[in-house]
């Protein structure tokens, strides 16, 4: 009978224990969740200013060495 009752506190204990396990992983998560997403955006943020930055510096030194297109239709 004792052994019994042990048995299923046992294994009362190892739900509980899981369930607890599951609770803390979700709440990590949970707070983790907007870290993450602020970080995702600052990496696109940074990704688009280096784009900006070698645009402008690939426009300034086609002006600056003469390498223009003319785009006007010559007639």
């Amino acid at each position: 009978m004792v052994s019994l009752i042990q048995e299923v506190a046992e294994q009362l204990l190892v739900r509980v224990f899981k369930m607890f396990q599951l609770a803390c992983s979700v709440l990590i998560l949970l707070l983790l969740a907007p870290i993450l997403l602020l970080d995702a955006i600052d990496i696109v943020l940074y990704v688009a200013r280096l784009i900006d930055y070698c645009i402008r510096h690939i426009a300034y030194y086609r002006r600056i060495s003469g390498y223009e297109y003319d785009y006007r239709i010559k007639s």
